[in-house]
């Protein structure tokens, strides 16, 4: 498994914006979509995203590098804990392999859990063992962050995502309607560690990048758009099929419409989870044909001399 700092391209002392820039300059290179027939495109994205999620967070990253968790995210032992477990032996069973004092451990110390004369070494072990849970529940307990990102029309219209956790397990996601570039989505109750239900649960942060659609800019809630139209089209009227976030519709250009005339489609905006949305406006951009035929040079010539018009009054 490779380094996070190799995934994405940045040095050991990458600030927290360098290594947010390389990622979502990574991720609209390698998401799956972008990759039809790509049969290790999800791999390398979803690598993508473990590494991003490490350094994303100041303490995982500070325990990565530290060596108490892997390029996976997942605990390793620390220095200290293998200390402690080697202390709790000793204080057990001394160097040799068999228990101090015969069937009891010897008397307590504070510095092993304070227990009193006689207690026995599994009671002794199992409250170290719970000290070295609590100490390291400050670092499971906080919340982690998730990558996730996410298609134009997903952002506009919400959808729901299965994504997996860092346990392994698979949790799903409903991204609201409306949701933005750089919004941080949680999940609650989160359970750690896939494979035992009764791990403390955690909160889940899901940090989404938004794929954008050249084809739409945001006002608000509405989004703009520029659709071209031919001659035929804008002289004589017709109904045309557009883009929509998500799909596309058909709507009427009335007869004489002309570059810069607005199409207003209301409801095909941005929508919010309380169910109101913004709309669509259709800018009209006349376009001529790639190359001018002489039958269209002739038409124009012989139209233009009888019904001259002025389009720029001074």
């Amino acid at each position: 498994m490779r380094e996070p700092y190799d995934v994405l391209g940045v040095p050991r002392h990458a600030s927290a914006a360098e290594i947010k820039s390389a990622y979502r300059r990574l991720a609209k290179i390698l998401h799956p979509d972008l990759q039809p027939g790509e049969p290790e495109a999800e791999a390398r994205f979803q690598e993508l995203q473990g590494a991003y999620r490490i350094l994303k967070d100041p303490a995982l990253r500070k325990r990565y590098d530290r060596g108490f968790v892997d390029a996976g995210g997942n605990p390793q032992t620390s220095p200290f804990e293998e200390a402690l477990r080697e202390a709790a032996r000793r204080e057990v069973y001394g160097e040799g392999d068999r228990p101090k004092g015969g069937a009891r451990a010897k008397s307590g110390n504070p510095e092993f859990g304070g227990f009193a004369a006689g207690a026995d070494r599994e009671e002794l072990i199992s409250n170290l063992m719970a000290k070295m849970k609590q100490s390291r529940k400050g670092v499971f307990g906080q919340a982690e962050t998730i990558p996730l990102t996410i298609g134009f029309a997903e952002a506009v219209r919400g959808a729901r995502r299965t994504i997996e956790l860092p346990s392994g397990a698979l949790a799903s996601l409903t991204i609201p309607p409306g949701t933005e570039n750089g919004q941080i989505l949680r999940l609650r109750n989160v359970n750690p560690k896939a494979e035992c239900e009764s791990k403390p649960s955690l909160e889940i942060e899901v940090e989404i990048t938004v794929i954008p659609d050249p084809r739409f800019t945001q006002d608000g809630l509405d989004l703009l758009c520029q659709v071209p139209i031919t001659i035929p089209e804008a002289v004589l009227g017709a109904q045309i099929r557009i883009a929509v976030p998500g799909g596309a519709v058909k709507v009427t250009v009335p007869a004489g419409s002309n570059t810069g005339t607005i199409l207003k489609l209301r409801g095909q905006g941005i929508h919010k989870p309380d169910g109101t949305a913004g709309n669509l406006r259709v800018e009209l951009r006349i376009m001529l044909p790639a190359e001018i035929d002489p039958g269209l040079e002739e038409m124009v010539r012989a139209w233009a001399e009888n019904h001259p018009y002025d389009v720029r009054k001074l």
